[in-house]
């Protein structure tokens, strides 16, 4: 138990009230332990932080507990400030926003005089004093999350504010409206693009985007309205849109920063741009698809420094790490990592990249594109409309004595072809099929029209993956889990499932949606020499998936809903992975 003296507060009566210690409190809610408490009050490397701050540095309890704790020791109210109009932005606008970074607090409401304060730390009578002397009102403190306060900070007064500011800005800009698409003025249009409203609109856009961890931004325009989506962990969801005239300028904005033709707006275009944002680099790539109603642009996010390029951060269970060292440690043959477009198999590929590379081996890849640039690895762009495909790639990589070679996609049999010849000769292969799941891509190789012989004797595994989106931590909490479910679920599995298991409720860290984040599942399909057989012998799909299951690897399937039974992600998500194969 910590040693700090207990804190004393006034009663309404005068009369000095004896306030509990943090730690008698979150003991009192069941939030942690003794031993716990010990282990963080004595913990080397937690020195110089409070009680409260270990545990959450600890992952002992969320931040949401934390504040939930100091609301009951100091008796004051408690919010998670979960909405977006916990906050009203008439109270937001009495405040400057150094005060409310500096003691990381939001106004909520004023009402009669009394301005009520969502506070990291609501006993902080310097923070209260602050906000009194700079609104000149009585402040009610509030307890709240930090990380909820700080994204509410940012959505009032940062850019999420300027996003929406940018927007009306943008609705006040007069705009020459051009009926034939094919007859516009190229002049007006770039003098529109380079205009400060658009300039500033399509920056927050991007800088909001990156920030709430997006994969991809749609710009989509219609009849009438231009729509704005981004996609975060897997889910598209819109945000603010620029005006149905001004959507020539933003898009032909986005256009000129990543160096396409603003007056080519008949054929598709791919360009990229790269953007600087809290001392990281962050590529964007930009392609455009004429619609009936204008240009629909979408800008894919590749954030460097958000790839997991170690193998022991893929989230996968260790029965599949132990399998997959072991054989990325062999001199040749090929590795295939299996799934549809955004399934992870680029970070699998990188991870597995980082994992041999090595001073002793020479590793090259061949992309399209080179999404990370990784050290130690030579990297190949393809580029198709040169003639620089994956296959000529491939022929001058083999003469530059690979020890292994990555191949970002296998496309066509030409490829495929190379790709085993290189196996066959020495060399460890690593690339990837867009098939559903591991078996098939046995399949999918033999219809490609290559010799089953030759797959039998070059294919060391295949895996397949997809990304399930994982519980927020945030505000994660136990639920119960229906009968029909459960038994659904052990059904599957054929073993025992808990009754309660674990969900989000929804947060302001997670949007609300009870997810933060995503991480894969795998199944894989190795070859062993009756493989091999039922391979030559071109058994059936049927027959090779009963054989992967004697095996006992497992599918994707039991592999997330263990992670739901382990409170990685919930029941709902690895259900739900079920109906999409």
């Amino acid at each position: 138990m910590p040693n700090a003296e207990k804190p004393q507060a006034p009663t309404p009566t005068g009369q000095v009230r004896i306030q509990p210690r943090i730690g008698e409190i979150l003991l009192e809610l069941g939030y942690v332990t003794q031993q716990q408490i010990d282990e963080a009050m004595h913990s080397a490397e937690d020195a110089g932080l409070q009680l409260g701050a270990r545990l959450v540095r600890r992952n002992v309890i969320s931040e949401g507990q934390l504040a939930e704790a100091l609301a009951k020791r100091l008796h004051v109210e408690f919010t998670e400030l979960t909405h977006s109009n916990d906050v009203d932005p008439a109270a937001v606008s009495v405040l400057p926003e150094r005060i409310a970074r500096r003691f990381i607090l939001v106004p909520m409401s004023l009402a009669n005089g009394v301005l009520k304060v969502a506070m990291a730390s609501p006993g902080n009578i310097f923070a209260i004093d602050a906000v009194r002397a700079a609104t000149g009102f009585e402040v009610q403190p509030v307890a709240a999350p930090e990380r909820a306060i700080k994204q509410a900070i940012d959505r009032c007064y940062g850019f999420g504010a300027d996003l929406e500011s940018m927007a009306s800005e943008l609705a006040s800009v007069e705009v020459g409206v051009q009926e034939e698409q094919e007859n516009f003025d190229i002049g007006q249009v770039r003098n529109e693009a380079e205009d400060a409203p658009v300039v500033k609109y399509v920056d927050s856009l991007i800088s909001h985007a990156i920030r709430d961890r997006a994969s991809d931004i749609h710009i989509e325009p219609g009849r009438e309205t231009v729509s704005v989506r981004v996609r975060v962990d897997g889910r598209l969801r819109h945000t603010v849109a620029p005006p149905k005239p001004l959507q020539n300028a933003v898009i032909s904005r986005i256009k000129i920063l990543s160096n396409l033709d603003i007056a080519e707006k008949r054929l598709p275009l791919d360009g990229r741009l790269r953007v600087k944002m809290q001392g990281r680099d962050v590529d964007l790539r930009v392609s455009t698809l004429p619609t009936i109603h204008g240009e629909k642009i979408v800008l894919r996010v590749l954030d460097r420094t958000a790839v997991r390029v170690e193998l022991t951060k893929l989230g996968a269970e260790e029965a599949f790490l132990e399998h997959l060292t072991v054989i990325l440690k062999r001199s040749n043959g090929i590795i295939l990592v299996t799934g549809p477009t955004g399934s992870g198999k680029t970070t699998t590929l990188y991870a597995s990249l980082n994992y041999v590379r090595d001073v002793a081996k020479n590793v090259i890849s061949v992309e399209d594109p080179v999404e990370y640039e990784m050290e130690g690895v030579t990297q190949v762009h393809a580029r198709a409309e040169i003639g620089m495909t994956f296959a000529r790639a491939l022929r001058s990589i083999l003469r530059q004595d690979p020890d292994v070679i990555m191949v970002g996609e296998i496309r066509d049999l030409e490829t495929l072809e190379i790709g085993i010849r290189a196996s066959l000769t020495g060399h460890l292969v690593l690339s990837t099929l867009h098939t559903n799941d591991a078996v098939s891509s046995i399949t999918r190789m033999i219809n490609m029209g290559t010799e089953p012989y030759l797959i039998a004797a070059t294919l060391i595994t295949a895996i397949a993956q997809r990304l399930v989106r994982t519980i927020c931590p945030e505000c994660k909490e136990e639920c119960d889990v229906p009968d029909a479910v459960r038994k659904r679920v052990e059904g599957i599995l054929g073993e025992p499932v808990p009754a309660r298991l674990f969900r989000g409720k929804g947060c302001a860290m997670c949007g609300s949606t009870g997810y933060f984040g995503r991480q894969a599942v795998f199944e894989y399909f190795s070859l062993d020499d009756e493989t091999r057989e039922m391979i030559v012998r071109r058994a059936s799909e049927r027959d090779l998936r009963l054989r992967q299951r004697a095996q006992g690897s497992g599918t994707m399937v039991t592999n997330a809903l263990r992670k739901a039974i382990a409170g990685v992600t919930t029941i709902e998500e690895a259900l739900q992975l079920e109906m999409s194969l």
